[in-house]
């Protein structure tokens, strides 16, 4: 067995590597077993690629020494901040040799890449490939020093990046990442995109303000806090605010939320959008993630939706660990600078209050409650408008939709266009009527699950509490 002795805490337990991971079969001074493997890679059975690493290096400067730097990544954001380093990269250095070695570094293989497709705010799509298990030897253009990339993969996006140079060469390892990490954050490729918490570029249907039937108080309390809010970041640093704005859109389901978000994600070009799902944060940490690359890519909207499931109920969940992260990132040490944070809820009463009730979290709420008759009749009218009709009585259905939100208006439309493929797609009053009924059925159907699901609720709390 290999014995691991952590140096800097002689107190802490002793790590064991056994056979066969031990393939040295010597005694490593190490702190974890990643850099046991990391020792063993290079040190073990990894001739040639140290081999040619040295001689590529010192060809040019044989009078000094290889020095590296080790650089590490770890999740989807390492595509981004690969695509980066290669532009930087390609900027400056001609490429001479990439190859990748077989798992003893004794031999030579083919250099492997990931496939990552991107997706750019016009809907454009490519296929660009990140380096995965590689071995880079560069030549800067100028100068002619050398410079060797060296990437080994421990996961599919947890990546060590080893970047050998010689210490008499003009490369100075400080002001190259700086520029790496300039190009990330102003040109890289999650730059104004639209991607969710896994870094996938998203797809968003092409929308506007037409799209939706608001009042003018809902609209113009958006504008001013989102749309214009970014538009004037400048003004308002110089002035002294906080240049970062929470908002918080509530209502019953079906309501418009999501659509506004989505017209939200259409206007807002000039801004990175991430989109955050109800299911999409499940560890600790994950929002951190999310909020630092907001503020790298700032300007940026932060859509949450559903956000009432990151905490409890009841006040007394509120030390969900999920919460505590997440109002920290709201209004925590770091300034969010240029992010916005959108975020949707259809239970308004069961948000934490530490989230709802303070300015510098969410300083404004929008309520998108059920629309009134006129609403009702601007929403039927807009859904219909290419449609072929016959002498509908939109008053009386408008009377006869009372309650209903503006989804389920959208349904009635949807369910008459298919009930007139029969009847030369033209919309006629007995079909309007037929959708109608036809729904109204369902509603009925689902309030009753929805009671019956409640009453069965109300018994377990009975048999847990008394």
């Amino acid at each position: 067995m290999t014995k691991l002795y952590n140096m800097s805490s002689p107190d802490k337990p002793t790590k064991i590597i056994a056979p066969p991971l031990n393939i040295a079969g010597i005694d490593i001074d190490v702190e974890s077993v990643k850099d046991a493997m990391l020792y063993i890679n290079h040190n073990t059975g990894h001739d040639m690629v140290d081999r040619q690493i040295d001689e590529f290096i010192l060809s040019t400067h044989s009078d000094g020494y290889v020095e590296s730097k080790q650089l590490e990544y770890s999740g989807r954001s390492y595509v981004g901040w690969a695509h980066s380093l290669m532009t930087v990269c390609e900027k400056y250095y001609e490429v001479e040799k990439v190859c990748s070695y077989n798992g003893r570094g004794t031999a030579e293989a083919n250099p492997v890449y990931l496939d990552e497709k991107v997706r750019s705010r016009d809907g454009t799509e490519k296929i660009i490939k990140v380096p995965h298990r590689q071995t880079r030897f560069l030549r800067h253009r100028e100068d002619g020093h050398p410079l060797v990339l060296y990437f080994y993969p421990y996961d599919m996006y947890e990546i060590d990046c080893r970047v050998y140079f010689s210490t008499n060469s003009n490369y100075n390892h400080v002001e190259f990442m700086d520029e790496v990490s300039n190009h990330f954050k102003t040109e890289g490729i999650y730059k104004n995109a639209v991607i969710n918490a896994d870094y996938t570029f998203l797809e968003v249907p092409k929308m506007d303000w037409d799209d939706i039937v608001l009042t003018k108080d809902q609209q113009a309390m958006i504008d001013r806090h989102a749309i214009n809010f970014l538009d004037r970041l400048d003004d308002y640093k110089e002035l002294g605010m906080r240049t970062s704005r929470g908002l918080l859109l509530l209502g019953p389901p079906g309501t418009g939320k999501t659509l506004c978000c989505s017209i939200l994600i259409n206007l807002c070009k000039e801004c990175t959008i991430v989109y955050v799902s109800r299911n999409a944060i499940q560890e600790r940490g994950q929002i951190d993630e999310i909020y630092g690359l907001a503020r790298k890519l700032a300007p940026s909207l932060v859509v949450v939706e559903d956000i009432d499931t990151l905490g409890g109920i009841d006040r007394e969940q509120g030390d969900h660990p999920l919460l505590g992260e997440f109002l920290n990132c709201l209004a925590g040490v770091e300034k969010n600078e240029g992010v916005i944070t959108l975020a949707t809820t259809n239970y308004a009463n069961h948000l934490d209050w530490a989230l709802a009730d303070r300015p510098g979290r969410f300083d404004i709420r929008v309520n998108f409650d059920h629309p009134d008759v006129a609403a009702r009749a601007l929403i039927l009218e807009k859904y219909l408008d290419k449609c072929r009709t016959d002498a509908l009585d939109l008053k009386s259905m408008v009377k006869k939709t009372d309650g209903w939100s503006g989804a389920y208006l959208r349904e009635l439309v949807n369910i008459a266009i298919m009930l007139s493929a029969d009847q030369d797609k033209i919309i006629t009053q007995d079909i309007f009527d037929q959708a109608h009924k036809e729904l109204t059925e369902m509603r009925t159907m689902i309030a009753k699950e929805r009671g019956r699901s409640r009453k069965e609720d109300k018994s377990e709390t009975d048999i847990f509490y008394g």
